[in-house]
């Protein structure tokens, strides 16, 4: 809302921060825990360990996402806001006992500018771990379109946006107006995220499937059915590998990324 937006550094430390930190000392009261695991993004779930004062047990600060480097979330108002920001990052660094991320430049990142030696445990799949679902075969009939699939998060204001993807396949649809017959992008995951509209805009809303959210299984039968699997990433993110992508090689399909200059 217009009112948590400019709240540095997301608008959770007010949503939920409160009722998770009153959680925590709650737990913490009942019984001991040798050590307090944070995750982010949301960056404000990192901050409730410094709120609890001396008394709180080992931390261990893990970052998905990048906090600072490159910037996915949307720019604050201020410079006061982005000030406030940098500090509250500073003071997670500084004050965590081990600092953990999923991608590399965000570990030399924070060696540059905090002198935090950060441990880069980066994304995987563990077959060990994995829900079950169906194998998944492409569909062997010749005449079947070739099917292009994508699960998760196609558009999002960071940068990652299928524009590259549908701009091409107006140019192939010119010389191919079999293209229809031929190809079919199938794509699953919540509705907001998937760009469709642009496609729409574009003429070439045919081509796409949309799915709808899946669940993990389903979402995992439907990677290993495809002929190949599409990976789209930020045009300005330079850290950005997205987990999906230890999926996909699981998987055992063919990638087509849309990619370059990042991680």
């Amino acid at each position: 809302s217009r009112m948590t937006r400019p709240i540095p550094p997301d608008k959770s430390l007010v949503t939920w921060v409160p009722s998770a930190l009153l959680a925590t000392r709650k737990l913490l009261r009942e019984r001991e825990f040798d050590v307090i695991v944070t995750n982010s993004p949301p960056e404000a779930s990192a901050l409730i360990p410094l709120l609890l004062g001396r008394r709180r047990p080992a931390w261990l600060a893990d970052f998905r996402d990048a906090w600072i480097l490159d910037g996915y979330r949307p720019p604050f108002p201020t410079r006061l806001h982005t000030s406030v920001d940098r500090r509250l990052e500073r003071a997670v660094m500084k004050r965590a006992d081990v600092v953990t991320v999923a991608h590399r430049l965000n570990r030399d990142d924070l060696l540059d500018r905090h002198g935090i030696e950060a441990r880069y445990i980066n994304n995987g799949w563990d077959p060990e771990l994995e829900l079950p679902a169906e194998p998944g075969q492409p569909d062997p009939d010749p005449k079947a379109p070739f099917r292009l699939v994508h699960t998760g998060t196609l558009h999002g204001f960071w940068g990652r946006s299928p524009k590259p993807l549908i701009e091409a396949l107006v140019i192939l649809g010119k010389r191919l107006p079999e293209l229809p017959d031929r190809l079919q992008i199938v794509l699953a995951g919540s509705p907001e995220s998937q760009g469709l509209e642009m496609a729409t805009a574009a003429g070439v809303r045919d081509l796409f499937d949309y799915r709808g959210s899946l669940s993990r299984p389903e979402s995992l039968a439907l990677q290993r059915s495809s002929d190949a699997l599409l990976l789209v990433t930020s045009d300005r993110l330079s850290w950005e590998l997205p987990g999906k992508l230890s999926e996909y090689m699981g998987a055992n399909r063919p990638v087509f990324a849309i990619a370059g200059d990042n991680e």
